[in-house]
């Protein structure tokens, strides 16, 4: 997709999700696992990303903190 974009010059091929946040800032995340292992309530969620210099994404640990 990125080398179609590239070499026809057309940021439309991109998924809108990709697009986002060129207006308005936001956080994705994805490929989380485990998740059924967590209650329906009574924790939070903790997310410290990986900061990489002139990235538009990164890695991030992603823990639960219970009540």
């Amino acid at each position: 997709m990125l080398k179609k974009a590239k070499e026809t010059n057309n940021s439309e091929l991109f998924w809108e999700a990709h697009l986002v946040g060129r207006d308005k800032e936001y956080c994705h995340m994805e490929q989380l696992v485990n998740l059924d292992a967590l209650p329906y309530e009574g924790f939070k969620i903790a997310v410290f990303p990986l900061k990489i210099v002139g990235a538009s994404a990164a890695p991030a640990r992603v823990v639960a903190l219970f009540d």
